[in-house]
């Protein structure tokens, strides 16, 4: 049987990739920015002109998420 023990909440967020790279930050850090530092040249997030791609949401957990959401 696994030992299980009562601990305190994480001071950090993980999220694992497809590419199976692990990446933290705090809790709170919101998932673009996640998304930012590990694939740096990933459709801007921005809206920098009218019919100009962005990206605004991300499969997590198997729910479509906005990418505001916090980690």
């Amino acid at each position: 049987m696994p030992d299980i023990q009562r601990t305190e909440p994480r001071a950090d967020a993980r999220i694992t990739l497809p590419d199976g790279s692990v990446w933290t930050a705090p809790v709170g850090t919101p998932l673009v920015a996640f998304l930012e530092a590990a694939y740096p040249d990933l459709l801007p997030t921005v809206w920098d002109e009218p019919g100009s791609d962005m990206l605004i949401a991300a499969g997590v957990d198997g729910r479509l998420r906005e990418m505001t959401m916090p980690g």
